[in-house]
């Protein structure tokens, strides 16, 4: 069984997204999904990770 979310984009990136999302013969659930997927894979969502990066770039 699988849950509802909502999403809130910019325009900009909505429709890039929706583009790639086509290109790859996906529905935007899908596309979500999978990119959802990936990001907790690689971590990307993650607080302490996320603070690092913005360290790292204020000191460049």
């Amino acid at each position: 069984m699988k849950e509802y979310i909502g999403i809130k984009l910019d325009p900009e990136i909505k429709e890039k997204f929706v583009f790639l999302a086509k290109q790859e013969k996906l529905t935007l659930t899908d596309a979500i999904e999978i990119l959802i997927i990936e990001a907790l894979s690689r971590g990307y969502i993650d607080k302490k990770r996320q603070e690092a990066l913005k360290s790292s770039e204020v000191m460049q």
